[in-house]
C-alpha cells in the first residue's frame, strides 16, 4: 500500500480509498493502512479534481498489482473532474 500513497501523492486530485464503513486519504499510507480491509473486501477508488480520470488510470495498475497478490480485495474506480 506504500506504493499506492507514494502514486497517488503525484496528483493534485483529491484521491480516497473508500470500503464498506471507512473511507482513507490515498495519499496518506497510515491512513490506508488504518482501513484495514478484511480478506475479500471491495474497495472503490474515488478521485475529485483536474486530473482525476489520469488518477484511475496511474492509479489502476498499483491496484491491479495489489488485488493479485492473494488479498481477496477488489476495487472499484470513480473519477469526478466536475467540482461537487
Amino acid at each position: 500500500m506504500a506504493k499506492l500513497a507514494q502514486e497517488a501523492r503525484r496528483y493534485s486530485a483529491d484521491i480516497s480509498l473508500h470500503s464498506e464503513d471507512n473511507a482513507a486519504d490515498a495519499k496518506s499510507m497510515l491512513d490506508i493502512m488504518f482501513l484495514s480491509p478484511p480478506a475479500e473486501a471491495e474497495l472503490t477508488l474515488v478521485a475529485h479534481g483536474d486530473d482525476a480520470k489520469a488518477v484511475i488510470s496511474g492509479l489502476e495498475k498499483c491496484l491491479s498489482t495489489v488485488s493479485g497478490t492473494g488479498t481477496g480485495v477488489s476495487y472499484n474506480k470513480h473519477a469526478h473532474t466536475q467540482p461537487l
